[in-house]
């Protein structure tokens, strides 16, 4: 059961009432840039000062539909994002949906998410590499002199999570690479075939990388013809 504090009520915080891709892509979110205390009712969500647009224009109306939460998001020492204390939130999180307490080194993809339907999975996924994602262009070859390839790559310390993301990415078609460095585990999707199959499956809704793709597109429009 689910208790609520004086601040969940006064908030009215609702708590979703069945697994949605929208709440799998919070799940994979929390993953990514979450942290849920181990000793106290707190969370708190922080990322890189330039995801702001991220966090401002996308985040808040998704807390506030998933959970009727008016997120007082502002800038931190060296992230940006929000801090909350909510007993039911905690509860919610850490009981039913069984999401990493404390430090996420030993973390593991949430069985509700392994045993999902393909929009669950793939939203969970999205939420993952919004946050800790990264994707780029490079060059390949000495001819061209801009980034032209894609590379769309995540690096996490949870051997038993990135071992659990790998197996789902496989589950999807995806071919890509998996291996461990500097003590970290690193999942690097290359070329033209996967960042399209990433873009159709899975896509984007951080704005930082919408605009790379937007810029990408705009400089070689033949690639993806």
């Amino acid at each position: 059961s689910i208790s609520y504090s004086c601040f969940d009520n006064k908030k009215n915080i609702k708590l979703p009432i069945k697994l949605t891709p929208l709440l799998a892509e919070e799940m994979g979110i929390h993953c990514g840039d979450g942290f849920l205390s181990s000793k106290k009712y707190e969370y708190r969500l922080k990322g890189n000062k330039n995801e702001r647009e991220y966090y401002d224009a996308y985040l808040s109306q998704l807390y506030k539909n998933l959970y009727n939460l008016n997120l007082n998001l502002k800038e931190y020492e060296t992230t940006y994002g929000f801090e909350l204390s909510s007993k039911a939130l905690w509860q919610f999180k850490a009981n039913l949906l069984n999401l990493p307490r404390g430090r996420k080194d030993v973390m593991d993809v949430p069985t509700i998410i392994k045993s999902g339907s393909f929009d669950i999975i793939t939203s969970f996924i999205r939420g993952v590499f919004d946050t800790d994602g990264y994707l780029s262009f490079i060059n390949s070859n000495k001819r061209r002199s801009n980034g032209y390839y894609p590379v769309i790559s995540l690096t996490i310390k949870s051997e038993k999570f990135m071992r659990s993301l790998n197996e789902l990415l496989f589950s999807l078609g995806f071919l890509h690479s998996f291996y461990s460095e500097r003590g970290c585990w690193q999942i690097k999707l290359y070329g033209y075939a996967r960042f399209q199959r990433y873009l159709q499956l899975i896509g984007w809704r951080n704005p930082k990388n919408l605009e790379k793709i937007r810029r990408w597109r705009e400089q070689y429009p033949n690639l993806m013809a």
